[in-house]
């Protein structure tokens, strides 16, 4: 039984947890997030980054026309993983197919620094771009990923490092596309999810129902009892 994270989510290597429907994350007032996995202390959302749902199932809303709809995890290093072994773990809700270039999502690092970045793609709402790189040491990434997100529903998205290849997941499913990563240099940038004045993406027109990292690669057993812990929550 998940004690801080959620009933029955895997908390071996959970280094990150952040769960708005928990009062023990966030109050619902107020620009400080809690991260519930006891690691890195008080995070901040951006003050014009709203915050709505029912009593069962709260998120932050973030809109696509204000680009500074934000939350921002400061470095710790504790996100500095292995390269070769880290997951991350989202629900989102994607209000709109509304798409005007690359629409982050989250990106440990910088512009040019990614440990990883992801977002949607550019003029296709129903995939991910998903990126690992240093400047000077080329890209490396899934360029696309296969599935299709859907619109106008909740659905969860993992992201992850197994045995150094990179991959993700949709509703606890595979995706087809997948690519091999090797080290790229730690750094100590913070984790922002949405908007980043450093990378200039803007974020997208979506609900963050949660959002949790582990310094280990999760099993695709762990990943179905993750989707399966919160699914009830969002409706799936």
């Amino acid at each position: 039984m998940g004690v801080f994270a959620g009933p029955d989510v895997i908390e071996d290597g959970l280094v990150l947890a952040l769960d708005p429907t928990n009062t023990k994350s966030y109050s619902g007032t107020g620009d400080t997030i809690v991260d519930v996995s006891n690691n890195i202390g008080s995070i901040s959302k951006s003050s014009g980054l709203a915050f709505a749902g029912s009593e069962s199932q709260k998120y932050f809303d973030y809109d696509y026309n204000v680009n500074t709809d934000s939350i921002t995890v400061p470095h710790n290093s504790v996100l500095n993983y292995d390269y070769a072994n880290w997951s991350y773990n989202l629900w989102i809700y994607r209000e709109s197919a509304d798409q005007s270039g690359w629409q982050q999502i989250f990106i440990k690092g910088s512009g040019s620094n990614r440990r990883p970045g992801v977002w949607f793609y550019s003029g296709d709402t129903t995939a991910l771009h998903i990126t690992w790189n240093v400047q000077g040491s080329g890209q490396q990434s899934i360029g696309k990923t296969a599935f299709d997100i859907p619109i106008g529903e909740w659905f969860n998205i993992v992201v992850q490092a197994r045995a150094g290849i990179l991959m993700s997941f949709l509703n606890a499913v595979r995706d087809a596309n997948s690519a091999n990563i090797s080290e790229r240099a730690a750094n100590s940038t913070d984790l922002t999810i949405g908007a980043n004045s450093t990378t200039g993406y803007v974020s997208a027109n979506m609900r963050l129902g949660y959002f949790s990292a582990y310094n280990i690669s999760l099993t695709d057993e762990q990943i179905i009892k993750n989707y399966n812990a919160l699914k009830t929550r969002f409706g799936l």
